[in-house]
């Protein structure tokens, strides 16, 4: 048979491909032949480019100290979330060359996604070493930082990041979300303003959302929740946005609110915040019916929670169902001292901020709450970021087997669980 032949019984989708393959090889070839402007470096590159990703990463292990074929497979394969198999392409080949600026970054980045922070700290102090122009490099060391919990160092590294190149974006991002994390909202919306001159991604309008909804703009925070929402319909988005819709006491706006508290749920079931919200909004309309059967199901979510008890209990007495009132009113009984107690310690902690003292005075308030799994919790938290002391030493002893108290179930209502 004659290779026309041959081509014949090919699928159309095959000899697309292959006639697409011989064109882009032919014009390659003239131009290396002729024009004498490319070489075989770049040829190749072309050709890494041009592969598909398992091709690529087979001839990446193949081929281990190629440096523009592991670039490219690195490259690519963060790109698609797949941020082990880089790692294992770009960290033996990044230590051996410490001095190369771009195969220590993506290899830094790799470890970051993963979670390997010592081979992270290696390669991306390697980067910033080796190209101290590079503000790619400034700004995952300071993400490696910030995921380590020291903000302000983050901080300081973001400053000089944005001095490197005052026109990188997600540098101004992480700077305005590290301030509205710091409750220090004018600088938030600063920063943020300069973050979507830049480049408008839905995460910087969600944080100026947020910061002008805590200055109470909440006209403004409605216009940046819905860019927010615009580019990206993620869940966090859809409850920022319901939720400021939620503060207005005009029905059209609250249907409006319970709406896109509806498509977060859809995405995130299991978040408290969102379903108390929607709760709230039932119980300004007063749909108590409704707003009853959210209140059982974010309980059931979150049973520790004292004050959604107390909510419950006025539900169900504007509802006219005083015996469930009553029964639940008594589960908030139980609760409401344990929370009081544990209120005053987290205000006095706030306003240390985040002083050891207050810290372990907290830890003390859960213990006698019933609330072993926050004083573990805050215990890895104060151990994370290099605190030690004999205090801290026994109250993690004490913490490590604490129970968490168990409130009574929920008093039976088959139409509140219903759904």
């Amino acid at each position: 048979m004659d290779d026309r032949g041959h081509h014949e019984t090919l699928p159309p989708d095959a000899r697309r491909r292959s006639l697409r393959r011989v064109l882009i090889w032919s014009l390659l070839a003239i131009l290396v032949g002729g024009s004498g402007w490319a070489n075989l470096g770049t040829l190749n590159r072309w050709r890494y480019r041009w592969s598909s990703t398992d091709h690529l990463v087979e001839a990446a292990r193949a081929q281990p100290a190629n440096r523009d074929l592991i670039l490219i497979a690195g490259e690519r394969l963060l790109g698609e979330q797949k941020p082990a198999t880089a790692l294992g392409l770009l960290a033996p080949l990044a230590a051996q060359h410490p001095s190369d600026a771009k195969l220590n970054l993506l290899a830094g980045r790799a470890a970051l996604e993963v979670g390997d922070r010592q081979i992270a700290a290696d390669r991306l102090e390697a980067a910033c070493r080796a190209d101290p122009s590079d503000a790619d490099a400034y700004y995952w060391s300071a993400e490696f930082i910030y995921q380590g919990g020291d903000a302000k160092a983050a901080e300081k590294l973001l400053l000089h990041t944005t001095e490197v190149d005052p026109h990188y974006a997600p540098a101004w991002l992480l700077l305005g979300r590290l301030s509205v994390e710091a409750h220090q909202m004018p600088t938030a919306l600063t920063r943020l303003g300069r973050a979507i001159q830049l480049q408008p991604t839905a995460a910087a309008y969600h944080y100026q959302a947020t910061a002008l909804k805590e200055l109470g703009e909440l006209s403004q925070a409605e216009q940046a929740a819905r860019q927010a929402v615009r580019l990206d319909g993620n869940a966090a988005g859809y409850a920022l946005l319901g939720e400021i819709l939620a503060s207005s006491s005009d029905g059209d706006q609250l249907r409006e609110a319970q709406t896109y508290l509806r498509q977060s749920l859809q995405l995130r079931p299991d978040d408290l915040g969102t379903l108390l919200v929607l709760a709230r909004t039932h119980r300004v309309l007063g749909e108590y019916g409704e707003a009853i059967k959210v209140l059982r199901r974010l309980i059931r979510h979150g049973p520790l929670a004292p004050q959604n008890y107390w909510v419950l209990a006025q539900a169900y007495r504007a509802a006219g169902r005083p015996d469930l009132a009553r029964q639940t009113q008594r589960i908030y009984d139980q609760l409401g001292p344990r929370r009081l107690q544990v209120g005053a310690a987290l205000q006095r902690a706030e306003v240390a901020g985040g002083a050891l003292p207050a810290q372990l005075a907290l830890i003390r308030a859960y213990l006698r709450a019933g609330r072993g799994d926050l004083a573990r919790k805050t215990v890895a938290e104060l151990q994370a970021r290099g605190e030690e002391s004999a205090e801290l030493d026994r109250l993690a002893k004490t913490a490590r087997n604490a129970p968490i108290v168990q409130p009574d179930p929920l008093p039976p209502d088959p139409e509140g669980d219903s759904p």
